[in-house]
């Protein structure tokens, strides 16, 4: 059959009928090969399925990366990047050239780029519903049903306004007498996926508004599902007339949901019990997941219409996290996102044809209505949020994370359109509003929200906002501890160095070991207290980490001094992790840290990301944090029958004055041996501020009166006036000791500003990086942080100001 399009007839039974026109093609005419070199000259290969799909995937993924590099320094996200490339690609910008539509986008090529939107789509709802916990995420905020709850019904409640309006100005939007308030319902709704990822773009998914808001989300979407299945069952019993034919259909609906819950999800987790400890699940049984996604959208497609609800239902009935969501999400997350995604923007720039805005009156009207539904939304949840005590500046940014868009809310609308319910000037009017919407929203959240400021107005106005550090807490009192743990190898060596703080009845110690978990194969990210019962959220190596240091408790304290152990599991992305630990540490008010050093010659993703952890947590904690170079420190505290052997390099300030004061209640202790360097730089001591110099002296001054009489503490004094003799005091300290404790930042010393840029690990500073070269691979060191924060408090913590009165 040769190539035409036009309006076809055919007879049937003697009756003339018209067909809709139809593009036909020689299917083995496709099959042959093409390329520039064959014979005949008419076979162009952009005129062809496959070429065109490629260059059409290509395309996508090439100009959206390029905007989204261009559009970054302006705190764009990617949805918003993606979006525009789609727009441009489509018949507004570049399609106006019929030429290049005809090349790129012919009917039949958006066939199979529509099938293949489906398939990515279908993919993406299914890895989003498989990394959902909806269970945890409303335990976690007891606020989210009146908020969620308010925020929903005030948009559908000032729809009822504009229904009238919609029905009488705004032409070819929802249509054939379709009720505008149940349309605000998913105009308005705050999707989870949507939230979850733009919060874990912007590195806010583990901050308070991000917790509340996920769990505002997931209580908004499920209102609106529980709503929409309301109105499918009305439809199906007033628009088919027979009874019979109506229930056939409920029952099908309720067979496929009950085949999710009684035969997917014990299938499921009987996979996940007799997988081995450690091991990760078979292929077989990935693969067959994934299939089922496919089987099940399928499935709801012939049933529903829709092919959304069965993926949903399989990814519910996945667990999340390992060993089989995060295998799933692990292996096929990228090539959906990627690939698949891009795709589906192209389809949204295809659909939306600027063009066809011609009646601006009712454009006009339809965007303010959008705007009015929105804002009453955002303002709604702003005034609610002022009856928990959040703070109004976060409870404005709490209605604007809500009001984020993303692919499942352009599925609706591109359904809106095939159902006829929307024109093409009313669609690209809601593509149009939710591009600007998202424009503004993710600056703005990005500029304002501050992590390390508390979500509440009473907690802010609280003491427990004040910076905590080792100075300002009294010797007499427990000294708590926040000890975190990556793997089973850190364990010995903070319990080593727990035990070299000195616990004694006067003086107990309080560790709040938190166990450090990247978050994999979930949404969202938790913190939930360490029980042995509690097998779903318990990650199996937890158990040996926590095991230990309760065994390590039980027996210090029968026979030096308490010891309690408050245990933690921490599950989140290591690049926003930061903020769940300095939540904790406020909470509980902890004035030290403690994290593992993660650096070494082998630099994977996972060491970069625990340095960069690292980094962010000495910048926003609001304590002193000590990063832990382990190099056998158990062994050795173990093995020494007398002392273990502390030295402490003092330069000169905050960091340091933390560093002694560390030592200051470490020196009670019969065995351990400190010995305190002052290192002073002749040169410099005329370019040192003078409250500094004056607190420098005043803590050495306390340290050395404490210490009167104590044979296991001595204090030198040492000149290094350049780089060479700095370095000259740090290798005398090789083979002598067993832990050096040093801050990180200097005294801006002359010599100070020589070396680092040599430094190769900046979480150390200058001398912390020399002390974790393999020169010193028989001292472990402990690099002392005080808090960024205090720098807007004229850089003196609360004891340092009563030291100067």
């Amino acid at each position: 059959m040769s190539r035409y399009s036009g309006l076809t007839t055919y007879v049937k039974h003697g009756e003339l009928r018209n067909a809709h026109p139809v593009v036909c093609f020689s299917y083995q005419e496709e099959k042959r090969n093409h390329n520039i070199f064959s014979k005949d000259n008419n076979d162009n290969p952009l005129k062809f399925i496959f070429p065109v799909l490629m260059l059409q995937i290509i395309l996508a993924f090439v100009l959206s990366r390029l905007i989204y590099l261009l559009f970054r320094p302006l705190r764009q996200s990617k949805f918003v990047c993606n979006v525009l490339a789609g727009i441009i690609l489509g018949p507004s910008v570049l399609g106006r050239n019929k030429k290049f539509m005809e090349t790129f986008y012919p009917a039949k090529e958006m066939q199979v780029l529509n099938t293949l939107v489906k398939f990515g789509v279908s993919y993406f709802v299914f890895l989003t519903a498989v990394k959902r916990d909806t269970a945890s995420l409303l335990k976690i905020a007891r606020n989210a049903w009146t908020i969620g709850i308010s925020g929903y019904m005030i948009p559908v409640a000032i729809s009822f306004f504009f229904n009238s309006t919609v029905e009488y100005h705004v032409t070819g939007c929802f249509g054939r007498g379709f009720p505008f308030p149940l349309v605000a319902c998913p105009l308005t709704q705050s999707s989870f996926p949507v939230v979850a990822n733009n919060l874990e773009e912007q590195d806010l998914i583990t901050t308070e508004l991000g917790q509340l808001a996920m769990s505002i989300a997931i209580l908004s979407e499920t209102i609106t599902n529980v709503i929409s299945n309301i109105f499918v069952v009305v439809i199906i019993f007033t628009r088919i007339g027979s009874y019979l034919a109506a229930f056939q259909i409920m029952f099908l609906i309720s067979a496929v949901i009950l085949f999710a819950i009684y035969i997917v999800r014990p299938t499921v987790l009987q996979i996940i019990k007799r997988t081995p400890e450690g091991k990760s699940v078979q292929e077989v049984f990935v693969v067959t997941v994934l299939l089922l996604a496919l089987f099940m959208a399928l499935i709801a497609d012939i049933l529903w219409g829709a092919f959304i609800p069965g993926a949903v239902l399989i990814g519910l009935a996945v667990p999340d996290g390992p060993p089989l969501g995060s295998t799933i999400v692990e292996k096929s997350e990228l090539i959906v996102t990627e690939i698949f995604l891009p795709l589906f923007y192209i389809q949204i720039g295809y659909l939306t044809d600027m063009s066809s805005v011609k009646d601006m009156n009712s454009f006009l009207v339809f965007l303010l209505i959008l705007m009015l539904l929105h804002l009453s939304k955002i303002l709604g949840i702003m005034l609610i949020s002022l009856f928990f005590d959040i703070r109004i500046k976060n409870g404005l940014l709490l209605g604007v994370v809500l009001s984020f868009k993303g692919v499942e809310d352009f599925s609706f609308y591109e359904r809106w359109q095939q159902d006829k319910l929307l024109d093409k000037q009313c669609y690209a009017t809601i593509v149009l509003f939710c591009l600007f919407l998202n424009s503004i929203v993710c600056p703005l959240v990005d500029i304002l929200y501050k992590p390390h400021v508390r979500l509440t107005t009473t907690y802010h106005h609280t003491k427990a906002l004040r910076l905590r550090t080792l100075q300002s807490t009294p010797k007499d009192v427990e000294l708590r501890v926040l000890s975190c743990v990556y793997h089973e190898d850190n364990v010995h060596g903070l319990i080593a160095l727990i035990k070299a703080f000195n616990p004694n009845k006067n003086r107990a110690v309080c560790a709040y070991v938190t166990h450090l978990v990247e978050l994999v194969g979930r949404a969202a990210p938790l913190l939930i207290p360490y029980n042995k019962h509690r097998r779903r959220f318990i990650p199996k190596n937890s158990h040996h980490i926590m095991r230990a240091f309760n065994n390590f408790a039980t027996d210090n304290n029968n026979s030096s001094g308490p010891i309690t152990i408050q245990s933690f599991i921490a599950i989140a992305p290591y690049k926003s992790m930061h903020n769940i630990i300095c939540n904790l540490a406020q909470d509980r008010h902890i004035p030290l840290i403690i994290v593992p050093f993660s650096g070494n010659q082998e630099v994977n993703r996972v060491q970069n990301s625990i340095r960069n952890f690292n980094t962010m947590l000495q910048e926003q904690a609001s304590c002193t944090v000590g990063i832990l170079i382990d190099r056998g420190l158990c062994l050795r505290m173990i093995n020494l029958n007398r002392h273990f052997k502390v030295a402490v390099l003092f330069i000169g300030g905050a960091d340091d004055r933390e560093a002694l004061a560390l030592a200051s209640r470490m020196s009670g202790s019969p065995k351990v041996g400190i010995n305190v360097f002052k290192i002073c730089c002749k040169q410099e001591e005329g370019k040192v501020c003078g409250v500094e110099k004056q607190l420098d002296e005043i803590s050495l001054k306390e340290f050395k009166e404490k210490n009167v009489g104590n044979a296991c503490v001595v204090c030198s004094e040492m000149v290094a006036n350049n780089s060479l003799q700095m370095m000259d005091v740090v290798r005398s300290l090789r083979k002598k000791y067993n832990l050096v404790i040093v801050g990180k930042n200097l005294r801006r010393t002359q010599f100070e500003k020589e070396m680092m840029q040599w430094v190769e690990y900046q979480e150390l500073g200058l001398v912390g990086d020399v002390l974790a070269s393999s020169d010193f691979c028989d001292i472990s060191v402990l690099v002392i942080k005080h808090s960024e924060l205090d720098k807007s408090n004229n850089n003196f913590c609360p004891s340092c100001r009563e030291k100067l009165r």
